[in-house]
């Protein structure tokens, strides 16, 4: 029996292999050509020992040669790297280490284009409210810093508070940048995205999603608001105002609904003394806007015009001319001025609602009269979410539309509202 030797194979690294074998003479480990030398080793087809960071082949070859260039496809060479290899390759500067397997750089399911997008608004609608005075008593309710702190913290735990926050800073930065047209899909989309989340919301309400939802339906129907006079045509019908005056509607319901867990939004606001004193009387300004609703209250009383529309015009005269005075004597609050205007139609008899959803003449140039002032305050209030942006104002586009629907015999009836805009008549505050 001939001599049995032992031969110790190493197939794996750290992995040892005993095999007999009958004469070690007569054993040739069969060649096997290396597939994980270094690339400078197999240029020249000798064999590598495939040390790291530099193999003898190179150390002998080149002179101060730091590291050889390997290839990445043998997992087997990598288990060979000591501690001390991988640091002193790291450690070359011109070195580039590259990974085995790529490494995403966003999660799945996330659209990178979208949250470029979402990170731009974002960032827009921080950097426009920021800094803006609170709306104190409006309706819909814009107290409690709502703009600058409530709507952005609850838009980070609420998809409905954060889509109609995208939404609206979408259409504000389409009103600054009306060239980007991309912006008015991006808006319509995040806004019917709000609006059907709100309604979903809406069927299970509750202590834990009223405040969401309470401030969505704010977002939901400024956006409406906006989106009227800022992204349709300045020639369409202005009867498509009284969506916000619904949304606002239902934004009273939701919160009386949710009083009992919203308590600081359940407010009452005072009611501010105006009236037609000596002073008031004196300004030019009053001077004419009375002069103008004489003229056309005169008509309220025409032998066509029924007793209900007719009282209905009167009460509507009555409370622009307390606005007027307001606006005039600045007994309070820009922001309560600006509520005063914007929320003019739930003080209104609900036949007025009638008379202007049927687009009757005297109806349309009543609330042209009542628009037309936000122009006095759309330089300085910061409110961009009452007054619109860039070109297209919330005053001056509604005040054409209403002009461009405005039967021809009764053109005249928009001359007063169409100076205010041009600021051909202009706010007199000699007096105060």
């Amino acid at each position: 029996m001939s001599e049995l030797f032992i031969n110790i194979v190493i197939s794996e690294p750290d992995v040892v292999v005993l095999s007999q074998v009958e004469n070690p003479k007569s054993y040739k480990r069969p060649y096997k050509k290396s597939i994980s030398g270094c690339k400078a080793c197999k240029t020249r087809k000798v064999k590598c020992d495939e040390q790291r960071p530099v193999c003898a082949n190179c150390k002998k070859r080149y002179i101060n040669v730091t590291c050889c260039e390997y290839a990445l496809h043998s997992s087997k060479s990598s288990k060979k790297w000591s501690t001390s290899s991988r640091s002193s390759i790291s450690s070359h500067p011109t070195e580039t280490l590259r990974l085995e397997k790529q490494v995403s750089l966003k999660p799945s399911g996330l659209n990178e284009s979208n949250r470029i997008l979402e990170l731009r608004l974002l960032h827009h609608y921080t950097k426009t409210t920021c800094g803006a005075d609170s709306l104190e008593d409006m309706v819909p309710i814009i107290s409690h810093s709502m703009w600058e702190i409530s709507i952005p913290q609850l838009a980070f735990s609420s998809p409905v508070v954060l889509d109609a926050l995208l939404g609206i800073s979408a259409l504000h930065l389409l009103a600054l940048q009306p060239g980007d047209q991309s912006l008015a899909v991006v808006s319509r989309t995040y806004f019917d995205k709000a609006i059907k989340g709100q309604r979903d919301s809406l069927c299970s309400l509750s202590v834990e999603n009223a405040e969401p939802l309470l401030v969505g339906a704010v977002l939901i129907a400024h956006h409406t608001w906006l989106a009227q006079h800022l992204i349709e045509s300045p020639h369409e019908h202005y009867g498509m105002s009284l969506q916000t005056y619904q949304m606002c509607v239902g934004i009273q319901t939701l919160i009386r609904d949710t009083t009992p867990w919203l308590e600081k939004y359940n407010f009452r606001p005072e009611e501010t003394e105006s009236g037609l004193d000596d002073d008031v009387r004196s300004n030019g300004f009053v001077k004419l806007a009375l002069d103008d609703m004489t003229l056309l209250s005169a008509h309220f009383y025409d032998n066509v015009v029924p007793p209900t529309d007719s009282d209905a015009y009167r009460v509507t005269s009555d409370e622009l001319i307390k606005i007027y005075c307001l606006v005039v004597a600045q007994t309070c609050e820009v922001t309560r001025i600006e509520q005063e205007i914007v929320t003019v139609l739930h003080r209104l008899p609900a036949r007025f609602l009638e008379l202007l959803r049927a687009e009757e003449p005297l109806a349309m140039a009543l609330m042209a009269r009542n628009l037309c002032l936000l122009t006095f305050f759309e330089d300085t209030s910061k409110a961009w979410w009452v007054h619109g942006a860039g070109e297209k104002k919330v005053a001056t586009t509604a005040v054409l539309a209403i002009r461009k629907s405005m039967p021809l015999e009764w053109l005249w009836t928009m001359a007063w509202p169409m100076n205010v805009v041009s600021r051909e008549i202009k706010l007199d505050l000699s007096n105060y």
